[in-house]
């Protein structure tokens, strides 16, 4: 099995879909406990930032996935369904903003309101980054954060859009 393969939901594993280099410098800026993360997109990453994190939000559009993380996710973490592409209310500000969702046009309103979702100095991880549905979202956040690493999983994959890129949020 490679990484990016796609999984059916009774098989997920404690793992983000991303490539090894993406994931291995996901684990470098995440300290035991470190806070509180957002996440568009469910499955295997919310049960491994689960384990790492003090409070995970997840929000997701596959019910079936939900179904099944529903059984394997502790009291840390919050999973949402969402409905017509809306975001859950805002509860304060994450640590970390991970956008690995679909449908990938909803990004882009993720990337919008990243600004007031992460604390200054937290981090905005967004897998595909290259993909031209939210090209410009993606370009407002030059804005207030530093791009600081890109992880190409296209040298091992071979596929179009698998950038991974690990935005800084500046302190304020």
């Amino acid at each position: 099995d490679n990484w990016y393969s796609p999984s059916k939901p009774q098989n997920i594993q404690p793992r983000p879909w991303l490539s090894d280099e993406a994931w291995k410098y996901f684990r470098s800026i995440i300290q035991p406990y470190h806070g509180r993360v957002l996440e568009h997109g469910a499955g295997g990453s919310t049960l491994w930032l689960s384990g790492l994190m003090t409070e995970v939000v997840s929000v997701e559009h596959d019910p079936d996935w939900l179904a099944v993380l529903a059984k394997q996710t502790g009291k840390n973490v919050t999973l949402i369904l969402e409905k017509n592409g809306h975001m859950p209310p805002n509860s304060g500000q994450f640590d970390i903003l991970f956008i690995d969702g679909e449908p990938v046009e909803h990004r882009a309103l993720y990337l919008t309101r990243a600004r007031e979702l992460v604390k200054p100095g937290g981090w905005i991880v967004l897998d595909n980054a290259n993909r031209p549905e939210y090209a410009k979202e993606r370009e407002g956040l030059k804005e207030f954060a530093d791009l600081i690493q890109t992880c190409d999983g296209n040298k091992t994959a071979g596929f179009l859009y698998l950038i991974t890129e690990f935005w800084k949020v500046r302190d304020a």
